[in-house]
């Protein structure tokens, strides 16, 4: 796992505008190129049991531990195709599934 990092979510609060914000900033088809590549990135890892990470700050890329994510937030986020858009300098996230790609 050379992409995992370690986020302490401590102080961080989960918002619904990240998405817009970030389709606001790249334009919807750079911004769903940006959420394709994280999910790609899992696959690319075989990240079972690995979050993918886009920050919004950057649109760097990354994978997280669903577990660590699960102990820190108390959100199950298990399912194939969910990705985390956080965003450092907020302190925030957003949860999105690959339906915003379609």
């Amino acid at each position: 796992m050379k992409h995992s990092i370690q986020i302490d979510f401590d102080g961080f609060i989960a918002v619904t505008h990240l998405w817009p914000s970030l389709v606001d900033k790249l334009g919807l088809d750079r911004a769903r190129k940006a959420l394709r590549q994280g999910l790609d990135l899992r696959l690319m890892e075989a990240g079972i049991g690995l979050l993918p990470v886009l920050f919004s700050d950057t649109c760097g890329l990354a994978l997280f531990s669903v577990d660590s994510f699960h102990k820190q937030t108390g959100i199950l986020c298990d399912v194939e195709g969910t990705l985390l858009i956080v965003s450092l300098r907020e302190h925030t996230y957003q949860l999105l599934d690959e339906v915003h790609l379609y």
